[in-house]
Order: structure tokens, then sequence, then C-alpha cells
């Protein structure tokens, strides 16, 4: 009983630092902190699994020069948009030296 008592607590305190990591970054992102901007929109993609909260983070990320970000950003606008959403953030990311975004835009320009 006392190791299932130390998990609960252990695991409050996790989301508790996790919530004022969020606070920080999202405060952090206001200021154009890129890097801000993809942790704050990696956890509400991930561990909220909210992709509606977490795109307008990724693109803010990706104006602001992440190339992962662009990756993200364009496939989650893609799943509501067209094609050209996905190829302009692609070639955002690429432009950003994100080997992935480049890849991905080399193959669907072959097709």
């Amino acid at each position: 009983m006392r190791k299932v008592t130390l998990f609960v607590t252990l695991l409050s305190f996790s989301f508790l630092l996790l919530a004022d990591e969020m606070k920080a970054n999202t405060n952090k992102c206001k200021y154009n902190d890129a890097n801000a901007c993809h942790e704050v929109a990696l956890q509400y993609y991930l561990l909220d699994m909210n992709p509606r909260k977490a795109l307008p983070f990724f693109k803010k990320a990706c104006d602001l020069g992440e190339g992962l970000a662009c990756y993200t950003a364009g496939y989650l606008s893609y799943a509501t948009t067209d094609d050209r959403t996905l190829l302009f953030y692609l070639d955002k990311g690429c432009k950003a030296k994100d080997d992935k975004s480049c890849k991905k835009l080399e193959q669907l320009k072959n097709k």
C-alpha cells in the first residue's frame, strides 16, 4: 500500500512540474522563443492529445525558425486543408534545415 501511495504522490508531483513548465514555456513563447513554443505544442499534442490547441504553437514555432515544428504544423493543417498548406509548411521546414521536411517535400514533388 505504501508503494501505491508513493507512486500516486510522485505522479501528482510530476503533473505539477509539467504544469509549471507549461506555464513558463507559454510565457517564453509570447516573447518569441521558438523552442518554448515547440515545447508547448508538443505538450498539447502528445500529453493532452489536443492537436487543435497544439497547432497554433507549432505554427508560431515554425514562423520562428523551428523546422520540425513546420513539419508537424504541415501535417496537422493538412488534416483540415489541402496539399498546398502541407507543401507550404514542408518548404518552410526545409528552409529551416529540417531534414525530415526536406525529404518529405522531395517525395511529394516527385509524385
